[in-house]
């Protein structure tokens, strides 16, 4: 039985973000003072009004710094155990009975993405638990996994 729970992650999201805004001086983005007094006197040349720069860091799930250090950590992990024996590709389906048996009235999958989401990670785990814990490929050393949304 498929147990949903309303989550807060978009306000949680939203809060980071704020308070990124507001805390840059504070987050070490002094590094990029250089870039943005250059793009501050390009801006004033063509009498340009320039925006805020907000640097998110790495532990903000897809920043550019976030999506580097991944890349980072998967080559480490290449360099330690090598090239990868098995690639798989999981995708969604939006009629899976799950999912269908959560819509209400005449919602549709596509009007429920939060829905569809939990279904996809609750999978995801059971996917990686068959692989990593019961070893159905064989034993794992090491595994990196990438969601694209």
């Amino acid at each position: 039985m498929l147990k949903i729970i309303d989550s807060e992650f978009g306000n949680t999201d939203g809060s980071r973000l704020h308070f990124l805004r507001q805390n840059q001086e504070d987050l070490r983005i002094e590094l990029y003072r250089g870039l943005l007094d250059a793009l501050e006197c390009r801006a004033h040349n063509e009498n340009i009004r320039t925006g805020k720069l907000i640097i998110p860091p790495s532990s903000f799930q897809g920043s550019p710094r976030h999506m580097q250090q991944n890349y980072q950590d998967a080559m480490a992990m290449v360099r330690k155990f090598g090239k990868p024996d098995l690639f798989l590709t999981f995708t969604c389906n939006p009629s899976w009975s799950e999912i269908l048996n959560s819509m209400e009235g005449v919602q549709r999958p596509e009007d429920r993405p939060d829905i569809i989401v939990r279904v996809f990670n609750m999978k995801l785990k059971e996917l990686l638990e068959d692989i990593c814990k019961h070893g159905i490929f064989g034993t794992v050393l090491a595994y990196i996994y990438v969601i694209e949304f």
